[in-house]
């Protein structure tokens, strides 16, 4: 038995940060070739080293890298090829990799039963000048690699390369639509398709808020490209859809991508189901975000999105999300029908004003300085809209299954706590901004109360929102 040796750096002098990587791809190189390379310049080994006497010998030529056979069991064997790989970085940091040839399966690689429909790559550069010539690469390589693999041009351009300051964006369904674009951008042509900026890589990255949706924006086949072209989004939402048919009555999957207009896709706007789907749907979606590298620095929910927003700030289990989405939906669409809720254009405090003695109607949201919306029993909200509206006040209702955010509420409030009680909550890792008190909050969400209040309280979303300019939040992202 024998091992030889080889380094990078008699080739490339110190590469500090670039030390690992680049000895990882001489190895792999001598891997593909399955050839041992010759180390230059080691004509004089170090005398005070027995090479003789040790395993060991600094390759000199180049020669063919044969697998090694071992005799086990009375029986040869022939053993993979494997280089050990070892970088000494510049502030005494060691990282160590054993690398080991693949095996040969003799089977082309799996194609996607169904490829995404576009795809984008991204361009950078330090100067405009070498941002052009970087494009006109990667135009020609297009050009001349008809069996190219276009999902896998993009992920190696997009996460595969350091980013510089100019930049450059394309979009396309088709390697020649890909092309043209590409030539376009290349003499700075504005089309569809191109996207150009600069952006500072000494700056800090924006902060991104992730903003969860309430109740409302469901509707019957969401998330179904998704699915069948993203695994990422696929695992997620599977891992919530097996955990949701032992606690719902039909399966999430079923409903999310039923057809419109059927029986199936008419259940996904009952409450008991349209909770458990957005839950769902918006778990997978933040969770295909950060797979690209998109990552909240804060997070906000609309009512019941504020359960997502609680378990991807990391302060709920998935599981435990699951479990009280699942209730609280449930015994929401267990209330009596009849409430009803309405949209009016005024600011709260002339809001609370026209509400007044009105036991059974209550402020839900108030989602903008001057748009605040009403809940209550039917016959009350409809006294107070008319009223609204003979004062020349714009009012819209809203198509509910119950009166959500009002006294209607409160049957459901001591079986919600029993279930409330049984959930582990920790403060979230990610900031999170309450739409309940309107402020950045931490341990006040660990606490069982203010589940019961988020029943309860209006949705202070305005008030979130003015929390997270405060924040210095630079980019929202609706989930």
């Amino acid at each position: 038995h024998h091992c030889t040796l080889g380094s990078i750096k008699p080739n490339v002098g110190h590469m500090e940060a670039g030390a690992g990587v680049v000895g990882l791809i001489k190895v792999l190189l001598q891997l593909h070739h399955r050839t041992l390379v010759p180390s230059i310049t080691s004509e004089q080994p170090n005398p005070q080293i027995p090479f003789r006497h040790t395993p060991f010998a600094v390759q000199r030529v180049a020669e063919p890298w044969e697998p090694l056979t071992i005799v086990s069991g009375g029986r040869q064997v022939s053993v993979p090829r494997r280089a050990g790989l070892s970088s000494f970085g510049v502030g005494g940091a060691n990282a160590h990799v054993i690398v080991e040839e693949a095996p040969s399966t003799g089977q082309a690689q799996p194609k996607h039963a169904s490829d995404r429909p576009a795809h984008l790559i991204t361009i950078s550069a330090r100067t405009d000048e070498s941002l052009r010539r970087r494009i006109a690469l990667v135009r020609e390589h297009l050009d001349a690699t008809p069996d190219m693999v276009l999902a896998d041009l993009a992920y190696s351009l997009n996460v595969g390369h350091q980013h510089f300051d100019r930049r450059v964006a394309v979009t396309g369904h088709t390697r020649d639509e890909l092309i043209a674009r590409l030539e376009a951008a290349g003499t700075n042509g504005e089309t569809r398709g191109v996207a150009r900026g600069v952006l500072s890589i000494s700056a800090p990255p924006p902060k991104v808020a992730f903003l969860f949706t309430g109740q409302g924006s469901q509707h019957a086949g969401m998330g179904q490209q998704l699915y069948d072209t993203q695994p990422v989004f696929k695992d997620a939402l599977d891992r919530c859809a097996a955990i949701f048919d032992s606690l719902l009555s039909r399966p999430l999957l079923e409903l999310l991508f039923a057809e419109k207009s059927t029986a199936d896709a008419e259940l996904l706007n009952q409450t008991g189901f349209t909770q458990p789907a957005l839950f769902a749907f918006e778990y997978a979606l933040a969770t295909l975000w950060q797979s690209w590298g998109i990552h909240p620095g804060v997070v906000l929910g609309h009512s019941v999105g504020e359960i997502g927003a609680m378990c991807v700030a990391g302060g709920v289990s998935l599981e435990d999300g699951l479990t009280l989405i699942a209730a609280r939906g449930h015994l929401m669409q267990a209330l009596p029908p009849g409430g009803t809720m309405t949209s009016v254009m005024a600011d709260e405090d002339l809001v609370l004003e026209a509400i007044a003695g009105w036991d059974e109607v209550a402020i839900a949201a108030v989602n903008a300085p001057r748009q605040v919306v009403i809940s209550g029993a039917g016959t009350a909200v409809a006294e107070v809209t008319a009223r609204l509206t003979a004062d020349g006040i714009k009012t819209k209702a809203l198509t509910v299954s119950h009166a959500f955010h009002s006294p209607l509420m409160k049957p459901m409030l001591a079986e919600y706590e029993r279930v409330v009680r049984t959930i582990r909550f920790t403060p979230p890792r990610i900031p999170f901004v309450s739409c309940v008190d309107g402020a950045l909050v931490s341990h006040e969400v660990t606490r069982p109360e203010y589940w019961l209040r988020q029943v309860m309280d209006p949705v202070r979303f305005a008030d979130g929102m003015r929390v997270l300019e405060a924040q210095d939040v630079s980019a929202y992202l609706e989930i």
